[in-house]
């Protein structure tokens, strides 16, 4: 299946003439084969975009084309579905184009409401809306919590941070993630990564003190504050 500027109209919905995706789009591996173990997803997915795996073996996956989340068990059984069918939206029970989904131990998870809304919003484990905060920063500089297009976001649970790709901005931004003290808001934590002129990231890594060149962020992944080029 091809997909092109035709794939979505100006306010963002979905050609749902495509129709789903007939073959499987999510495979997993045997880890000492490297063969296929199990594939699932014919006939669900229009756009699958991001993809996670949460500490209890739980499967995250959003869909850019049908503006939804959703989680299954090992056995892909659903488990939660979030967002409206091919319906994009800005409120609190839509996403635009979510693009990416990290789980903490408690079950509250962070989206990356990516693509329109350039907003993260904090649910707790039965997908109850606790938190949202970002907006696009358009044409002008971007300022904290300011993003064009959070593309990926990472959680480091030891240090209470959700860490963002915001990737037009060239940047990875830090915030509080309020896991530890069960925190409902979401303050300005730290600007990690800032670009210089020449389109590279610079990353301070927490150990070292030093810096460390990056390209635009497509994903990120995080430990220690030790950002990972990808």
């Amino acid at each position: 299946m091809l997909y092109d500027e035709q794939s979505f109209d100006k306010y963002n919905k979905f050609n749902a003439s495509f129709g789903p995706i007939k073959n499987a789009t999510i495979y997993m591996i045997d880890p000492n084969s490297g063969t296929v173990a199990k594939e699932f997803g014919e006939g669900i997915f229009y756009m699958p975009h991001g993809l996670t795996v949460d500490s209890n073996d739980n499967i995250w996956v959003t869909d850019v084309g049908l503006h939804q989340i959703f989680k299954y068990d090992k056995n892909f059984k659903l488990l939660m579905k979030l967002g409206e069918h091919l319906k994009p939206g800005s409120d609190k029970k839509h996403f635009c184009k979510p693009t990416d989904i990290a789980i903490a131990h408690n079950g509250h998870f962070f989206v990356a409401d990516g693509y329109c809304n350039n907003r993260i919003m904090k649910f707790d484990e039965n997908g109850k809306l606790l938190a949202e905060f970002g907006h696009s920063n358009g044409l002008g500089e971007a300022a904290n919590s300011q993003f064009s297009i959070p593309h990926s976001i990472a959680l480091i649970e030891d240090l209470n941070l959700i860490c963002v790709a915001d990737r037009e901005n060239e940047r990875i931004q830090c915030f509080s993630a309020g896991i530890a003290d069960d925190q409902r808001a979401l303050p300005v934590g730290m600007l990690i990564t800032k670009a210089d002129g020449v389109g590279r990231i610079y990353a301070i890594r927490e150990k070292s003190k030093t810096f460390s060149p990056f390209f635009s962020p497509f994903n990120a992944s995080l430990s220690s504050l030790e950002v990972i080029n990808s």
